[in-house]
């Protein structure tokens, strides 16, 4: 499952597929492969158990964090519990096969993700104070935070659409000619199904929108 993210001045936006793929076995369709945690829009990507556990996980954390210490968890708690978990489980075999995009609303209005005292060490390649946290976990627990991430095959393809049609100050209209450009090269480079796509839009008033693209 191929999923890709970025950020603008004024949006948010997380657009994954729906169909569910592993190798080259078709798995299921899915629109519900996004969680909404606390206004923390997460996609989780890879082999479908290993999905399936992450999800479980964050959830349940969340839950705990709430019923035991009377709050929920923010993305940079969340991007830690995920994380951690992942890194615990690199000498496992076999390594979990996943891609964690984390998206939400900085309320801090500040260019660093991690300010509650963590001692999470993550690369920040954003380049700009801006009004959003977008944050890329791999499966060996490797943190990222950028204005444009792209996962599992999308990586191949995507970046170089974004260097030359992805800017910051970009409106709405633009973005979604962008997300259409991407899924456009995708369905043309890929042999598997890339056709039906949720599209899911945050705005600075923590507002989520979900759109289908088929």
């Amino acid at each position: 499952m191929i999923s890709f993210a970025f950020v603008t001045k004024d949006k948010g936006y997380l657009i994954s597929q729906t169909t569910i793929n592993q190798d080259i076995m078709r798995i299921k369709e899915s629109k519900n492969e996004v969680d909404n945690i606390n206004n923390i829009l997460v996609n989780v990507s890879g082999k479908n158990s290993d999905i399936r556990y992450v999800r479980s996980l964050l959830n349940c954390k969340n839950d705990q964090y709430r019923v035991f210490y009377g709050n929920e968890v923010n993305i940079s708690m969340l991007s830690n519990i995920a994380r951690s978990r992942i890194y615990n489980e690199l000498r496992k075999e076999p390594v979990k096969d996943i891609n964690i995009l984390m998206l939400s609303v900085n309320n801090n209005n500040s260019n660093t993700v991690y300010n509650d005292n963590s001692n999470t060490v993550y690369n920040d390649n954003s380049n700009i104070n801006n009004n959003f946290n977008l944050i890329h976990i791999d499966n060996y627990s490797a943190i990222n935070k950028s204005n444009f991430i792209a996962t599992n095959y999308g990586m191949y393809f995507l970046y170089g659409i974004a260097d030359t049609y992805y800017t910051y100050d970009m409106n709405h209209d633009q973005a979604v000619d962008l997300i259409n450009r991407c899924i456009k090269a995708l369905k043309e480079k890929m042999v598997l199904d890339a056709s039906k796509w949720r599209m899911d839009v945050l705005d600075k008033n923590n507002e989520q929108e979900i759109q289908y693209i088929e």
